[in-house]
């Protein structure tokens, strides 16, 4: 591991005591997540990501309520792939807006006896 300077250690030490994930501390030294990751591990620290317990209820919530997985992701701060592993256990696909036009041309045929 490449070797950082007293100043950079304190600042990402003092980033990591006030509480912040490796993401925060990354973005806020101008550096990758994993390098943070592989810093806090060699100095013998504990992760403070935060707990996804609660996010999978969160998540199935916005599913519900008909948010696309990016606002989704946006909203509850995770990656796309987590909402979309969750859609598929849930076994409820994202309503895109292609998916609603089609939706609306199929209900409007209905209603005007006009072939979709």
């Amino acid at each position: 591991m490449k070797r950082i300077s007293a100043e950079e250690h304190a600042a990402r030490l003092a980033l990591y005591r006030a509480g912040c994930n490796d993401c925060e501390i990354a973005r806020q030294r101008g550096v990758m997540p994993d390098t943070i990751c592989k810093w806090r591990n060699s100095n013998g620290l504990h992760t403070h990501n935060p707990s996804r317990t609660g996010m999978k209820e969160l998540v199935e919530a916005d599913i519900e309520a008909g948010f696309t997985n990016k606002q989704i992701s946006e909203r509850r701060d995770c990656v796309q792939s987590y909402v979309r592993a969750t859609r598929q256990r849930m076994d409820h696909p994202e309503r895109t807006q292609k998916y609603k036009r089609n939706q609306y041309a199929r209900h409007k045929a209905l209603i005007t006896g006009a072939d979709a």
